[in-house]
Order: C-alpha cells, then structure tokens, then sequence
C-alpha cells in the first residue's frame, strides 16, 4: 500500500506541475500587445482544483487561444483601477483632439502644464459607483464641488466624436451650404433680421428699466430667469433661459452686469447651478462702458457681492482668453468652482479671427451638469451667435440634412430675444461647422478655406486663414 502510495503522490505532483507550467504558458506568458498578463501565483484548495480543470479541458489548444480564456481571472486586479480612473472626470479630458481643446494656456508653458485651469486636481476620485449620490464624487481634495468633475456623457450627441452616420450628416450641411455661400448667407439673413416671437410680452422688462443694460433690447417673458431666493433686488433679472431640443446642455444668456446688478448677477450663478461663465465682451470697447467688473481681478483676492463670496483662486491667459477659476460661496451652499472664460478678442456687431475658440468653450458645456451663462454687453449678438452654433451642432447630430438655419435663428429669439444681431453672426455660425469638418476630414479643407476666403471678401474679417497673401513683385533683372 505504501509503495502504490507514493506512486500515486509521485504522479500527482508531476501532474500539478504540469498544470502550472500550463497556467503560466497561458495567463503568464510574455508577448506583447494587449494580450500580456502577470503570472499568475499558485493557489490551493478549490482554486488549485478549478484551475487544473480548465488546464485539462483546454488541452490541445494553442496558447494564443488560450490566453484570452485567462484574461477573467486577472480581470479583478487590473480592471477596478481603470474603471476608477474613467469615473468622475470630464470625457474631454481623456479624449484626443487635433486642436486640444482643453488647452487654453500660454504656448510656452511646459507640456506638463498644459492641461488648463479646467482640468481637476489629480488625486483619488470617482471611487463612487454610477449612480451613488454624495459630493465627494464632483469635489476636489479640498472639498471644493467642481463643475469639471460633475460631468454628463455626451455619447451619440458629441460634435468631436461624431457616428459614421453623423459624419454623412455634416457632409450633408457643407454641401447644402457651400452651394449657398456666405453671400447667399449674408441675403438670407436680411430675410429675417426682423423676426422676433409673438405676442412679444415684455412686462417685467418695462417694470424694472434702471436693472436694463439698453432700454431697446428686451428681456422677453416666456423664458425670462426669475430670481426666487427672495432675497433684496427682488426676481428680475435681464436674463433668460436657452435649452430644449436640440440642446444638450442648458444656457442662460444675459447682458453684461451693470453697477445696480453686479449682485443679481451672482445670485443667478447659485440659483442656476452655473459652472462655466463665457464672457464675450470687454469692459470697455471704443470708449463705451460695456460691462462692469463684476469679479476679483487678482488671484487670491476676494470681493463680497450681497451673500455670495467669491474668490479668485486661479488665472490663466493664452492669445484669446482670460481663464479664471472662481471659489464662490453662498451661505449654507458650501463651496464650488466656476470657470470664468473671458474672450479678449470679439467686437461689437462683429466676428471673431478663429472659430475654433468658439468650439472648444462649447464642448466645457456640453459635458458638464451644470449650466452655462454666456453674455457680452446686450447678450444676444455675440451671446446668441455661440449658443446658435451648439444648436446647429446638436441639430446635424440628431437630424439627417437639409438643414435650416432660418429656423435655428427663430429657435433662439423664441427665447432671447434679438439673438444674431448681424448678417456676419449669422454666416460666421456656418463657418465654425465649415472648421469643424475641415479638422475631420481633409478632403473638405478646400471648401473651408473657400467659406474662409469669402467670409474675409465680404465681411472684412480674415478668419482662421482667409486669403492667402498677394504674391511678392518680381524682383527687377539685371
């Protein structure tokens, strides 16, 4: 018996050796690409006893076959930090762009710099599971809630990450508009410069004209922002609400602040959830006031508007924006971040030198839960041409061609009021998707730089390229 014994221990053990050759053959082979995996470590019990059933039953097969078979059970250790990675940080940060939209800093600061102000701070986070309430989720090592964290999946409705089918649908719009043109464009605006929605109900409006930026341009009813923290000022504000389909995210567009509604302005950045503030106007153009200063200037400063505190905790500046990260606090509130985006290079009445600035602050909205609030001195002409051009985007998203930007106009001064003040606005929302397609598909860039080339011819403005230069003179021969 003992003899028979220890045959048997003798062959069991060849067998088991055996097997953890062929577990490490298949979950410890060295290879390279995706498929490479840590040796496995010896286990006893019923572990030892299932990984040797599977040893057996995959007898025969090639080790390459066999490998993917083994990727489960190294699945626990290497999956949960992958997926604690993704969750709780803004989809634009993983993502890849060819004009890197998140990085609005100064060209030479170095390349680890150079993730923007908007980018969280590094550390543990997102250990929540989808779904699980908490602030922890959204807020920094600080405590701090951050618009940047609490972010929506924009999957199937993002302009940068567009479906085979999406793609048909932009190609769709550049043929239908660049058979029309931007002169085509510049008529069809004078078409309906005039139209504004009916009955045209502008009470609250003409009760409070000295809360009124321009007594001409009206804050209309039906979609006008009330205030109802009843707190002192009362709930006018000259503002109004931009959202509902085709939207994704939800805006409020409103004038710059003046001297009587610097407070308002902050009571309507608590009341509304507001993460990002993209102001599009300077403080004074032409010699005109054409907003107050309504924020700190200076990091680390801290000014009082009513019961909302707000600091300035960060500031960045690259060739076209003033990047602020605010620290605003309203009373039992807590604290949160707001992302203060100041466009220093925009005139009045007219259009900006790129369209890709334009694209990058819309995608920061689109990906976020909170709101946005965009304004410029009146807040419908440069305000309701960027919102115009997310509403154009969302559109080609959800809709198949032809498109009508006749009707995007309606669907913006159905809710603010004379938003696209002038023919230029209007053709410059079709050149910014023009510039997008030219980043995706190179066959297009000679009909980009055509609609650049012609915005420049008609409206004076040279726009991400335009006109090439005349050539040089001939040099005078001998």
């Amino acid at each position: 018996m003992k003899a028979i014994k220890n045959a048997l221990t003798k062959k069991n053990k060849k067998r088991t050796q055996d097997d953890d050759c062929g577990g490490t053959t298949v979950a410890g082979k060295k290879d390279e690409g995706p498929m490479k995996f840590k040796a496995t470590p010896k286990n006893s019990g019923k572990e030892k006893k299932e990984k040797t059933t599977g040893s057996v039953e995959q007898k025969g097969k090639k080790a390459a076959e066999a490998a993917p078979a083994a990727a489960p059970a190294a699945a626990p250790e290497t999956a949960a930090p992958a997926a604690n990675k993704e969750e709780g940080r803004p989809l634009v940060r993983r993502k890849k762009s060819s004009f890197e939209p998140s990085k609005m800093v100064k060209n030479d600061e170095k390349k680890e710099q150079a993730t923007c102000m908007m980018q969280p701070d590094t550390g543990p986070q997102g250990k929540e599971k989808d779904g699980e309430k908490g602030d922890k989720k959204f807020t920094d090592k600080d405590g701090i809630y951050d618009p940047e964290r609490d972010c929506r999946s924009a999957a199937g409705r993002d302009p940068d990450n567009m479906t085979d089918e999406q793609l048909k649908n932009l190609r769709g719009y550049i043929a239908q508009y660049e058979a029309l043109g931007v002169k085509g464009l510049l008529d069809e605006f004078e078409t309906i410069k005039t139209y504004n929605i009916v009955p045209f109900d502008i009470t609250s409006h003409e009760a409070n004209p000295t809360k009124n930026r321009y007594k001409d341009i009206f804050c209309i009813e039906p979609s006008r922002v009330k205030l109802v923290d009843g707190k002192e000022g009362g709930d006018y504000v000259h503002a109004n609400h931009v959202r509902g389909a085709p939207f994704l995210n939800h805006f409020v567009t409103t004038q710059g602040p003046i001297d009587g509604t610097v407070n308002d302005f902050w009571r309507l950045v608590v009341q509304e959830n507001v993460g990002f503030i993209f102001m599009l106007c300077s403080i004074v153009e032409l010699g005109k006031k054409k907003c107050e200063v309504y924020y700190p200037e200076t990091v680390k400063e801290t000014m009082t508007y009513g019961e909302v505190v707000v600091t300035l905790a960060e500031k960045r500046e690259d060739a076209h924006f003033i990047n602020s990260k605010f620290i605003v606090e309203a009373g039992k509130g807590g604290k949160r971040y707001v992302y203060h985006h100041y466009w220093k290079n925009w005139p009045d009445r007219g259009v900006p030198i790129t369209a890709l600035a334009g694209l990058r602050l819309l995608r920061h909205a689109r990906l976020s839960n909170c709101a946005s609030i965009v304004h410029c001195s009146a807040g419908v002409g440069r305000t309701g041409t960027l919102v115009a051009i997310e509403w154009l985007l969302q559109k080609i998203c959800t809709s198949p061609p032809p498109y009508d930007m006749k009707e995007m106009l309606k669907v913006m001064r159905n809710q603010r009021a004379h938003a696209i003040q002038t023919a230029p606005q209007y053709a410059y929302i079709s050149f910014a998707v023009f510039r997008l397609m030219a980043l995706k598909d190179s066959t297009t860039v000679p009909s980009f730089m055509k609609m650049s080339v012609d915005m420049q011819t008609h409206t004076g403005v040279k726009i991400d390229g335009g006109a090439p230069p005349p050539a040089a003179a001939p040099s005078p021969g001998p």
